[in-house]
């Protein structure tokens, strides 16, 4: 019975070739880009899930309350609240919590640190973590090779992942291997400034680091190897009140409860920080209601999705992207399965007589409902065959968009279960509707000859019209958000950064930098700083605007003279800093935002602080797009013992750019002989600073061009049914002479109307997605009305295509050949 099914399956699917080969191209990209969006999407929620003691782990998370108008509701899109910031804590919070409450079974830090790591007789710039020797207590990485059960007692030692171990000592083992490391390498040997009591670490274990762990590291060095942390860590002060943050983790006792352990937490450090808190609301003058200050145990499964607390070393991404990619995912699936079911519909009729011939020699509605599943798992499996070799050559490009790393072979177990419960859940559903309609033909219509099947045409409306709904909304929604990527590309930020290198880390001998490398043909320009853009390594103070009642980050950044001239940063008024006695010690400059809030006070005379305001400045951005522009204060000092950390060089616009370049390494090599010289051009460096939300609208604009084409691949095969239903009528009507243009009429004015509904139909969906999306953003080009006319005209424009090329095939038949019978 089964060999029967089988044969007359392939029969039956071999006779509608056409509708066969879009069903099949449609469901084998439909599945493979679901199938490769949900396996991306789980790894994405499987994050810190491999840990044994997961659900005992928690991070310890600071909330400061920094005004009384703060918002007590976060946007469910969002975890940043207005008013609220949220962080590590400082060093001494997890040590305390073990000792005093007997729910906290251990604790952890994890803390980042860059500086240089001794390789082929050259420092290469690292970053690595320092850790307390209860890390591997706690968390469950996989050790490949360790000296010794208990590897990272001794405090010399240092654990590396397996790509460093493979980076810096190939295939030979590493394990007792030295490892050079050093915060500089400026000056003499003796004079060099280490990060440990000695320079010299052997390699105690080789971890594997999965991609799915939020804490991800190249070198882990206790924090005792700090150099001054005895002492440090004996001064309570220091260790609670520094400004100095901390990831903490902390591991609770199995029968704890998070809750109870929660608040427990909460009133202890509280208490701790009672002074604190006290001081800072006398400070920022906060009512009695404002807490203040408040603590959270954060689950360590949460933790890959708490973006919200500032400058994390963790590895997190928002929580709403991975939720968009899984909705376009199960809305792909859903198209695809959509145009299988309407197709294996609108074809019904080509079937009549089968299914009448099988209902008089006595066919039972089960042998009927396994010759329509066996179709459709038939149609599936095939699908299920092409989407391999999909996912295959996709899951490359995906990850490339992304950032992901989804693989067919690394993932084959995940992907092996969703394929099954696809295939299972896809067959009954595909085989389920057209089985419905073969129950309800009548054997008597079949015998007085009315042997003709015709999908109901409202039928065809509304399925193609949801699609289309549903395809345009998020067409919609893409354009606006590409629109927004290129608006933050674009953007004027205040500063001119084209041909500009940025060269990071110069140490001690920065001033001599700068004077060769003005010297060199093709240099217009040279300056130097402390900081960088996007306030990285920028100190900030809190400041209370007298207006707003609010306290707000105001940054404090160290220039030399030429700072403002290297980027063409405009004067609003005074003058910018001159090579003066005076102005070493005694000017700042501040930009337009901070002055405008330092006017506002009542006792303002032209000063912050005790140093004379010399000029103010036009506002940049030091963040990207997504903030406002942030308070600044410019200090001038143009010749610190330190050496500056960065260079900032602008070029002439007719040099050439390789052999300047070339001329920056041999000064490089001079003066820094054991360095590698690296450099970034400033545009590609602001540029990267949203190279996530870039990859974010990549994968999403993909996807729904995808989305779109699935639709129009399901309308292609309906609308060749529709015209096959209706030969006979344009026989006719050609026969009266119907022109082309009126069966051209004829056939799109109710799709193209179709679609103009759907359009009317997203619209107040699709503002009210951008307008909550665009509120992440500090500045925005919200061009939505023109964008959503935009995004109908090119669906309809489609839809159009479609018809047009079926029309135009049926302008070409011969009448005589529909009607000769009738």
């Amino acid at each position: 019975m089964l060999r029967h099914y089988l044969k007359t399956a392939i029969r039956s699917l071999a006779r509608r070739k056409l509708y066969f080969a879009i069903n099949t191209i449609g469901l084998s990209f439909g599945v493979a880009i679901s199938l490769i969006l949900f396996v991306f999407v789980i790894n994405e929620w499987s994050f810190d899930r491999s840990h044994e003691k997961g659900d005992q782990i928690f991070r310890v998370v600071q909330w400061d309350y920094t005004s009384d108008t703060y918002e007590q509701e976060q946007k469910w899109w969002s975890d940043e609240q207005e008013g609220i910031r949220k962080r590590d804590v400082t060093l001494g919070v997890g040590y305390h919590l073990n000792e005093v409450l007997p729910e906290v079974k251990n604790a952890t830090r994890f803390s980042g640190f860059s500086g240089y790591v001794k390789k082929d007789e050259k420092w290469l710039a690292e970053r690595w973590h320092f850790v307390d020797s209860s890390f591997f207590e706690m968390f469950s990485f996989q050790v490949i090779d360790a000296e010794g059960p208990e590897f990272f007692r001794k405090i010399q030692g240092v654990v590396i992942s397996k790509q460093t171990a493979q980076k810096y000592f190939g295939n030979e083992r590493a394990i007792g291997k030295e490892l050079f490391i050093a915060t500089s390498v400026d000056g003499p040997e003796d004079q060099r400034n280490y990060a440990t009591e000695s320079s010299i670490f052997k390699v105690a274990a080789v971890v594997d680091v999965p991609d799915n762990s939020s804490i991800q590291f190249d070198f882990l060095i206790q924090y005792r190897a700090k150099k001054g942390y005895s002492d440090f860590s004996s001064d309570r002060g220091l260790m609670f009140n520094s400004g100095n943050r901390h990831t903490t983790f902390v591991e609770l006792n199995a029968a704890s409860d998070h809750v109870a352990a929660d608040k427990k937490v909460n009133d202890e450090l509280k208490e701790v920080y009672a002074q604190t808190i006290d001081l800072l609301r006398d400070r920022r003058k906060l009512s009695e209601a404002n807490p203040v200050m408040a603590f959270e145990l954060m689950p360590l499964k949460d933790v890959h999705f708490s973006t919200a607390v500032g400058n994390s070393p963790l590895q997190t991404k928002s929580r709403i992207n991975t939720l968009i990619l899984l909705s376009i995912g199960l809305l792909i699936l859903f198209i695809v399965s959509i145009n299988c079911v309407t197709l294996n519909l609108g074809t019904l009729g080509m079937r009549v007589n089968e299914f009448g011939v099988r209902k008089i020699v006595g066919a039972q509605k089960r042998q009927l409902s396994w010759q329509m599943y066996t179709e459709a798992s038939i149609q599936l499996f095939i699908a299920l065959l092409f989407a391999i070799t999909i996912i295959q050559f996709l899951s490359g490009v995906f990850n490339n968009v992304t950032g992901g790393s989804v693989s067919l072979i690394g993932d084959w177990a995940l992907f092996a279960a969703l394929g099954l419960g696809l295939f299972a859940i896809l067959s009954l559903v595909i085989g389920f509707f057209p089985l419905l309609v073969v129950f309800r033909m009548k054997l008597t219509q079949f015998l007085k000859g009315r042997n003709t099947y015709r999908v109901r045409p409202r039928l065809i409306k509304s399925v193609i019209g949801f699609q289309f709904a549903l395809g345009l909304l998020l067409f919609v929604v893409v354009i606006n958000m590409k629109d927004q990527l290129v608006y933050l590309l674009n953007k004027d930020m205040g500063f001119d950064k084209e041909s500009v290198l940025v060269i990071e880390d110069l140490g001690g001998q920065s001033n001599l930098f700068k004077r060769e490398a003005s010297a060199i043909p093709g240099v217009e320009n040279v300056s130097l700083t402390n900081s960088s853009l996007f306030a990285k390594g920028m100190f900030a103070i809190f400041w209370k605007d007298s207006e707003t009642n609010k306290f707000t980050n105001v940054f404090m950044s160290t220039v030399d003279e030429e700072f403002m001239e290297t980027l063409d940063i405009k004067l609003d008024s005074g003058r910018f800093f001159q090579n003066s006695p005076f102005d070493v010690t005694n000017s700042v400059l501040v930009n337009q935002t901070f002055y405008q809030m330092l006017k506002k006070a009542d006792d303002f005379s032209g000063k912050y602080k005790d140093k004379q305001i010399v000029g103010v400045i036009s506002d940049f951005n030091l963040m990207p797009l997504t903030k406002k522009v942030e308070p600044l204060v410019v200090n001038f000092n143009p010749s610190t013992s330190k050496g500056y950390n960065n260079a900032y060089i602008k070029l002439s616009g007719d040099n050439n750019v390789p052999e300047v370049i070339k001329s920056l390494e041999t000064s490089w090599n001079r003066l820094y002989p054991d360095r590698l010289f690296a450099f970034n051009f400033l545009d590609e460096k602001i540029s990267s600073e949203y190279a996530t939300f870039e990859k974010m609208v990549n994968a999403v604009t993909y996807l729904s061009v995808l989305a779109i084409v699935f639709s129009c691949m399901g309308l292609f095969g309906l609308m060749s049914i529709l015209v096959m239903n209706r030969l006979k009528e344009i026989g006719i009507r050609k026969v009266f002479g119907a022109s082309i243009s009126q069966i051209y009429l004829l056939l799109s004015r109710d799709f193209a109307l179709m679609v103009l509904i759907a359009g009317s139909v997203i619209a107040y969906p699709a503002w009210r997605i951008m307008e909550n999306w665009l509120e992440n953003f500090a500045y925005t080009d919200n061009q939505f009305t023109s964008l959503f006319l935009i995004g109908v005209g090119v669906v309809t424009g489609l839809c159009l295509a479609i018809v047009s090329f079926h029309t135009l095939r049926t302008a070409r038949i011969n009448p005589v050949d529909y009607l000769r019978y009738e």
